[in-house]
């Protein structure tokens, strides 16, 4: 507004009026709503105008503060985006390692029908043999006669020519020997048990599809 009065004059041309309750301290944080700054100029092209300021007011805490937390917000979401796809793509990758069950079953049969067309000896070295076709991912070939003798293994050849009819899983169970009574009561069928994966080298539930075929036993099995 006008100052009027003897103390109206050229030094006096603005005059400010500012509520008390807008009054801060400079570098201080706003901590109520200000009110608002009013200013009047005598110029008459401008007696109407008004100029209206506020300080913006958050909670108390500093802009840079709010930044820093809307930049840790932002890098949470990528962390847990990222953390959530590597899952996703380790899970399909383990998947995919993993034979399945009728594969280990069609690998068994497909391990007969080569003894029966080349003989023993190099069927069972080419059971053994990690990198021959008999070998897939995480399946692999095993055979025993009907004592428990080791006569072909995919992933141990150390075993080859073993008795392991007293062999034991990490849970005390004699697989071998429950294998072998099945294959020889029943002539084909599936024991579980835990081994070592040839993939992730970690013990792991195991599922072995047996078939009897003469005096052997050929088997191949799944990890779960």
């Amino acid at each position: 507004m006008i100052r009027h009065g003897p103390h109206a004059g050229a030094n006096h041309r603005f005059h400010r009026r500012v509520p008390k309750a807008s009054r801060v301290r400079v570098g201080g944080l706003c901590k109520k709503k200000i009110p608002a700054l009013h200013f009047s100029c005598p110029q008459p092209l401008c007696m109407k105008a008004r100029v209206t300021a506020r300080l913006p007011c958050s909670s108390g805490i500093p802009d840079s503060e709010n930044k820093g937390t809307v930049i840790m917000k932002k890098l949470l979401q990528v962390l847990v985006f990222g953390l959530a796809a590597l899952s996703f793509n380790m899970t399909a990758m383990a998947a995919g390692e993993q034979g399945s069950a009728a594969e280990a079953t069609a690998l068994v049969k497909k391990a007969i029908a080569y003894i029966k067309a080349n003989g023993r000896e190099k069927a069972f070295a080419e059971f053994s043999n990690p990198n021959g076709p008999f070998r897939d991912r995480d399946l692999y070939m095993t055979t025993v006669d009907t004592e428990g003798k080791m006569l072909a293994h995919g992933v141990n050849p150390k075993l080859v020519g073993k008795s392991l009819i007293e062999l034991k899983d990490i849970d005390g169970k004699y697989f071998v020997k429950e294998y072998v009574d099945l294959a020889k009561t029943k002539g084909n069928g599936w024991v579980d048990f835990k081994w070592p994966n040839p993939i992730t080298k970690v013990v792991q539930q195991k599922s072995m599809y047996v078939e009897k075929m003469d005096d052997l036993v050929v088997g191949c099995g799944i990890y779960k």
